[in-house]
């Protein structure tokens, strides 16, 4: 327990998120537009938040008391310059007209991602014919941690309903994050602990720095059985969430929010705790 807690006090780092999660501390209201903005005409700007945890308990054969802790962070900071289309549909009582938010061609923009990891694994090994000292204990944890600045899509639309006052097409910044990986503070850390000397050999540590290398030789490895990390790129976006959102505020500065728990992916294994998905914005536009 205590490596779970020394783990976790190393990835949720109090003076990053407090610097990326800033617009979350209005408790839900849209995020506010930068002061040096103030000459750009039109611009959307935008907080999420994704985070998470679970553990795996992973029975097998010859494996005693397995279990594994994970958590999962993400989020994102940011604003962009959007060009503003508007376009009405049908005739009469029955027009609707809509406001479509793209990226500016060559626009300004900042925006700072974070990403925060951990898997961490416990189990003991039983021998043949002994279950009392015949045995090692193994353990293993990696964590993975990066932040820095993301490139938003060439391509984006973020579509305005404004007769009905929704948002019909939706945006998901966890998409944005880009190929973090190369860049990402990664540690990992595998120890194995035979009760004595015996079949299961002599016990080892084995660290590293570089996520490809999680094993050297044939028995020593950092093996996180599940690893939520993985799926970072898999949008997180439900069906349900993609249109019809309510838009607040007034014209020229509508809002919405969106906020659920995830839906356990495929592939996640043992329990899925609480994972939970937070996104505010607001488009100022002249």
């Amino acid at each position: 327990m205590n490596r779970l807690v020394d783990a976790l006090a190393l990835i949720l780092r109090p003076a990053l998120m407090g610097s990326v999660l800033v617009g979350l501390a209005s408790g839900g209201k849209a995020a506010p537009v930068p002061a040096e903005l103030a000459p750009a005409r039109n611009v959307l700007v935008f907080t999420m938040s994704v985070s998470g945890s679970g553990n795996d308990p992973n029975p097998a054969a010859n494996i005693a008391n397995p279990v594994q802790h994970w958590t999962y962070e993400r989020a994102i900071d940011g604003w962009f310059e959007v060009d503003v289309t508007r376009r009405k549909e049908g005739t009469g009582d029955t027009a609707q007209e809509f406001v479509v938010f793209t990226r500016k061609l060559g626009g300004r923009h900042q925006m700072i991602g974070m990403v925060s990891d951990l898997a961490q694994n416990k189990e003991r090994w039983i021998g043949k014919g002994s279950a009392t000292d015949n045995y090692a204990d193994y353990s293993a944890r990696e964590t993975a941690d990066w932040s820095g600045a993301v490139e938003p899509p060439e391509s984006f639309a973020l579509t305005l309903n404004a007769t009905k006052q929704t948002w019909v097409e939706l945006f998901d910044p966890q998409s944005w994050m880009g190929d973090y990986r190369p860049k990402m503070d990664f540690r990992g850390e595998a120890r194995f602990e035979p009760a004595s000397r015996g079949e299961f050999g002599e016990p080892w540590l084995f660290e590293a720095d570089d996520p490809t290398l999680r094993s050297a030789g044939a028995r020593k490895r950092i093996d996180a059985r599940y690893y939520p990390g993985d799926r970072s790129y898999v949008s997180l976006l439900p069906a349900w969430v993609k249109h019809d959102v309510p838009a607040k505020g007034d014209a020229a500065a509508p809002s919405g929010r969106i906020e659920f728990d995830v839906p356990r992916p495929d592939g996640a294994v043992g329990t899925w705790k609480k994972m939970h998905y937070v996104l505010d914005w607001s488009v100022r536009t002249e």
